[in-house]
């Protein structure tokens, strides 16, 4: 059995909650309703900076990448 795919999906009013994506009918968000079905939310963290897709505009951010070349 392949373990599901976990993934940080927002709710309406912006608090991240760590899901199942396969729960979810959109992974973009969580609704109410899909909010049982999560394991954790950002809540106990002590900065959301390390919760991916912390943009407001809930893109990630990846680190510059350089070349040894």
């Amino acid at each position: 059995m392949k373990p599901d795919t976990l993934i940080w999906a927002k709710d309406k009013v912006g608090r991240r909650h760590l899901c199942p994506m396969n729960e979810l009918d959109d992974p973009n968000k969580v609704s109410a309703r899909e909010i049982r079905k999560c394991i954790d939310d950002d809540s106990r963290l002590k900065s959301r900076e390390h919760v991916p897709s912390n943009d407001p505009g809930g893109k990630l951010k990846f680190a510059k990448s350089f070349s040894v070349n």
